[in-house]
């Protein structure tokens, strides 16, 4: 396991490197509170912190907040921030987030730190319910759900990824009635939101933009090992390519959120350089408890802050931007979602709305083939020495997927009519595996310790996931309280994803005895897996599906629970991502995803809210925007 207070010890040795780099001691004193706090912190298991114990729930009458606001948005995250951004640039609108988590920390500009957040107060620390087919070598076997409590949201925990999704994700989307969603509508939104600085003969440089609020980069090359691992990849068929260009089947080196070295989250990109807008409100530490409508129309929202509960009006619209998990929770809290479901609770029913809380998704990552290689790399490298090289721009502090992310692909099997990808692998190289990883990704106490035992300086993992799961879950109330968290059960592997896992593990699987792997002498490391060792032949068929549901887990792309569509019979919101049947309100998250692409969720949402963005500019006839 990993040793806290050495990392802490660390720290303290590093402080003067970083002040080399023009960082404050804020920023020392802030990484030193994440890191010394990992052993200790326990993630909360409800919302009880905005409802100090002398409060009680004889408190009806809510005080109400200063000022006349144009917009409430609900949630400071990935796609709150950027609308509030947007119509900020309109001197003449006034706009109010409501976070209820915490201000940027700036620690998390380390993109490498992000398993360290999952176990700290910026993420909100869910859990899914016990599941069946899913998670069993999980603590209770329960899937966690890292979601961001703070600005920014899940994209300052996240791993920094920048993975669209492919075209034929897009133009999915418009075939089932969202018209505007096709993959050459919203390109120009991809583009509008980047600031692209990979090395331009790697790109398909008419999919990118490079003007954008929002760098993205790469790391750079691990010596011999990226090159090794593309050539494997090539041998089985996956050209190198720019898969966030004209095609996504293929390999190629992982695109990040980057700014150089710095993470460029939500927060980075699109807020840190207007929290001086006058026409800009942000309400830290508050936890919305209920929308109010007139009729059909939203009114405004009550929320908690410092145990007082308040009232703000919004005069245009209010906009949700709580994340697919707490999107949903807040509907039914106030009134809308299924009318039986609202009953139980003894809710007030404002609209039956049977798709709220429904149709979760998420990507399923098998993270099981490990791969020892004949060379270290990073063996002995101190948190000194990390730091010292992050200041330059250089691994492994400046990798996502858990500091040492390598490469993504994208493998088709079937006949898919939209030329969808079926499979993402993708690799992390060292120095990612140890103990903390496996704490990170959820396992117990066997599991957990068996990752960790692996040389961190000479294994490479590669992941599986099923671009497209059919699997569905549900959001659902635990009572008519806000301090309660939702139940979440994503209900996977409950359909034929095990055998799609299967085949995108036997395909994968096929780089062990590539010229590419042998360079590097990878070598498949066998994990003991009891539960299907003394019940199966290894390797088999069913030994695999055992496999996929002991050590598979979530790869925190939840989404679709206020899904997008044409009528309240098979979605919560329509094409411009208004709720169904009541005025003045929008959910604009990635709840209202329809259906999962094969990327990864946050570029999507960022896209998905500069889109609305200029919808709701347009609808309310804003001028142009001024200039920056």
């Amino acid at each position: 396991m990993v040793n806290y207070c050495n990392l802490c010890y660390l720290v303290v040795i590093f402080l003067p490197l970083l002040s080399a780099f023009n960082l404050t001691e804020e920023f020392y004193l802030e990484t030193y509170q994440i890191l010394s706090g990992l052993g200790n912190y326990v993630l909360p298991v409800n919302n009880d912190e905005y409802f100090p114990m002398e409060e009680t729930d004889e408190k009806t009458n809510a005080t109400n907040w200063n000022g006349n606001f144009d917009f409430i948005i609900i949630g400071g995250g990935t796609a709150g921030g950027v609308i509030a951004n947007r119509l900020t640039e309109e001197n003449n609108y006034k706009v109010l987030i409501i976070e209820a988590g915490h201000p940027y920390p700036d620690p998390a500009a380390v993109l490498g730190l992000h398993p360290y957040f999952i176990f700290t107060k910026y993420n909100w620390g869910y859990n899914t319910t016990e599941q069946k087919n899913a998670c069993l070598g999980s603590i209770n076997d329960r899937c966690m759900c890292p979601r961001g409590k703070v600005l920014g949201g899940t994209s300052v925990i996240n791993g920094g990824i920048y993975s669209r999704g492919s075209a034929g994700d897009f133009n999915f989307w418009e075939a089932i009635g969202n018209v505007g969603w096709g993959y050459d509508d919203v390109l120009p939104y991809f583009k509008k939101s980047e600031k692209c600085q990979i090395d331009r003969d790697l790109l398909d440089q008419d999919f990118h933009g490079f003007d954008g609020l929002q760098a993205t980069g790469m790391a750079e090359d691990t010596p011999i090992l990226t090159e090794a691992i593309l050539e494997a990849f090539n041998e089985i068929g996956m050209p190198t390519l720019d898969y966030n260009g004209e095609s996504s089947v293929g390999i190629s080196r992982m695109q990040l959120y980057l700014d150089r070295s710095f993470r460029t989250d939500t927060a980075y990109a699109y807020l840190k350089s207007i929290l001086d807008r006058v026409n800009l409100h942000i309400i830290y530490h508050a936890l919305v408890t209920k929308i109010r409508f007139d009729g059909n129309t939203a009114r405004g929202v009550e929320f908690m802050k410092d145990g007082i509960l308040y009232f703000a009006s919004a005069k245009k619209e209010v906009i949700l931007s709580a994340g697919a998990i707490n999107s949903p929770q807040l509907l039914m809290l106030s009134g809308i979602g299924p009318a039986q479901e609202l009953r139980k609770h003894g809710i007030k029913c404002i609209k039956n709305s049977p798709n709220v809380g429904r149709n979760l998704m998420d990507h399923m990552i098998f993270p099981g083939l490990a791969y020892q290689i004949n060379s270290s790399y990073y063996d002995n490298v101190t948190l000194e020495e990390s730091l010292q090289l992050w200041t330059e721009g250089k691994r492994p502090l400046n990798s996502g997927a858990a500091s040492g992310g390598e490469v993504i692909g994208f493998l088709k099997l079937s006949n898919d009519s939209y030329e969808r990808p079926d499979c993402e692998i993708f690799v992390i190289g060292p120095p990612s595996v140890g103990g903390l990883l496996g704490t990170m990704l959820g396992y117990d106490d066997f599991y957990a310790p068996l990752l960790g035992s692996l040389d961190p300086s000479k294994t490479i993992l590669v992941g599986v996931v099923v671009a497209h799961p059919s699997s569905r879950g549900t959001v659902k109330l635990t009572s008519n309280d806000p301090r309660d968290y939702p139940s979440i059960d994503t209900n996977f592997f409950s359909t034929s994803d095990l055998q799609t896992m299967n085949s995108c593990t036997q395909k994968a699987l096929q780089v062990t005895s590539t010229q590419g792997f042998q360079k590097i002498g990878a070598q498949l490391i066998p994990m003991p897996i009891p539960e299907c060792d003394d019940v199966f032949q290894q390797y088999s068929e069913d030994w695999w599906h055992c496999a996929f549901k002991v050590l598979s887990v979530t790869f925190y792309h939840h989404s679709g629970t206020t899904r997008m569509g044409k009528s309240i019979t098979d979605s919560v919101v329509d094409s411009n991502l208004k709720v169904h049947g009541i005025e003045k309100f929008r959910v604009v998250d990635a709840g209202v995803i329809p259906e999962l692409i094969c990327g990864h969720t946050n570029a999507a949402v960022v896209m998905i809210a500069e889109k609305i963005a200029d919808e709701i500019k347009r609808e309310h006839k804003a001028p142009s925007p001024r200039s920056q």
